[in-house]
Parts: C-alpha cells; structure tokens; sequence
C-alpha cells in the first residue's frame, strides 16, 4: 500500500513539474512574441479611463458595407479609389493603422502604432 502511494506521488510530482515548464516556456514565448511585434512601433499611453476593465473586454465593432458592380472594370476601379483612400485616411491618422496591446516592459495596456503608418 505505501508503495503504490509512494509511486502515485512520484507521478503527481513529475506531472506539476512537467506542467510548471510547460506553463514557464509559454509565458516566455508569449512574452517574446509580443516583443517583436512591439519592435519598431511607436508606443502611446492610454489614459486611464482607456484602460478599464470595460473598455478592455468590450468586443470590437465592425461595420461590412456591400457594393454592387457592372463589370471587373467598376470593381478593379472602386478597388484602387478604397485602397488609395483607406492609405490616406491611415497617413493622416497613424493611429488607426495601430493595435493595442500589453507594454512588454511595463506590463500595462498600450496603443501601438508601426512607424510606416506614421508616416
């Protein structure tokens, strides 16, 4: 009896060591992931009311218009007009072209805009 307690112990133990790594290497990817998804970004604090629990875990808005054409020609065109504007509409305001995301060296929640979307 105490050998097989002996045993389920040692198994309890060698599966909280294998799930501690396993938990420690993840953060360390996730942290690193984030780190190069920072690099080369321009970091913009958000005020406090933008850091909310609220604000945080409200679900994204989207908005999908539909548009109908006669021909490829009217689509390649209203293709090029969209992508000539959305480019304008991002260089005037860098921050849409932004994400939010966790600061990897200060842990709090930030806006961060590529610099190529700056301008």
């Amino acid at each position: 009896m105490a050998e097989s307690a002996s045993r389920h112990t040692t198994t309890i133990l060698s599966l909280s060591a294998v799930l501690s790594s396993a938990f420690f290497l993840n953060r360390l990817l996730r942290r690193e992931a984030r780190r190069r998804r920072q690099t080369g970004c321009a970091k913009i604090r958000l005020l406090p009311c933008e850091r909310s629990f609220v604000v945080r875990t409200s679900a994204a808005s989207a908005a999908v218009t539909f548009f109908s054409a006669e021909g490829k020609a009217d689509v390649a065109s209203a293709r090029d007009y969209f992508e000539k504007r959305t480019r304008e509409i991002v260089t005037a305001n860098p921050w849409l072209g932004g994400f939010l995301d966790v600061a990897a060296e200060a842990g709090e929640q930030a806006l961060f805009v590529p610099k190529e979307s700056a301008g």
